[in-house]
């Protein structure tokens, strides 16, 4: 998760609010307390393959 913000140069807040993602779950993912699973997994592959999509 990190990495893709960092590719991305943004904050934790400014990829929550970008991408419509809580700021808790982005910091447990990031924490790796937790994994995205399903439609946040996909949306997360297609910001990372093409971040101009969103």
């Amino acid at each position: 998760m990190v990495l893709i913000r960092d590719n991305l140069h943004m904050t934790r807040q400014e990829f929550a609010d970008t991408f419509d993602f809580s700021i808790r779950t982005l910091e447990k993912w990031e924490r790796r307390e937790r994994h995205p699973e399903g439609p946040a997994r996909a949306y997360l592959t297609v910001i990372t393959k093409d971040p101009a999509a969103y």
